[in-house]
């Protein structure tokens, strides 16, 4: 069995939070920790990586694009998804276009699962190439 995977959750509204908690856990083996506030979510990208982020996008002390930015110039390399019920189409192309890996409107959580286990399967085979063609360049280099 392939370890649980953990999830970042930076979601305000605790009814919103339990249900998408439900819903994963349903799903697969997952630990989300769930944050509401910058100073939380900066702590847990600090101290326990996760391997997806996801990000409700309108929130009153700390919006889902800042979060994007944070995790961003933090380089980390967590697919970012956001989940919500407020963004609208163009907003969440300029989300895509800012590095967010996909977004799932909160009417439309049925989707999640499928959304996340993609994101982080692309994230895992995206590291794999970084790392076969480092090997290949240190092997040319080499030679």
């Amino acid at each position: 069995m392939s370890k649980p995977l953990h999830i970042l959750h930076l979601e305000d509204n605790p009814a919103d939070a339990e249900l998408v908690q439900i819903l994963l856990e349903k799903e697969m083996p997952c630990r989300i920790t769930c944050v509401k506030t910058h100073r939380d979510f900066v702590t847990v990208l600090d101290t326990d990586p996760a391997d997806v982020i996801l990000s409700d996008f309108s929130m009153p002390q700390f919006d889902g694009l800042s979060a994007l930015e944070t995790v961003r110039l933090r380089r980390c390399t967590a697919p970012f998804i956001f989940v919500s019920g407020t963004i609208g189409e163009e907003m969440a192309v300029d989300a895509l276009k800012q590095g967010a890996t996909d977004y799932v409107l909160k009417d439309r959580l049925t989707r999640l699962p499928n959304c996340v286990q993609r994101a982080v399967r692309e994230s895992q085979e995206l590291a794999e190439r970084h790392h076969v063609e480092k090997q290949l360049r240190e092997s040319e280099e080499r030679f």
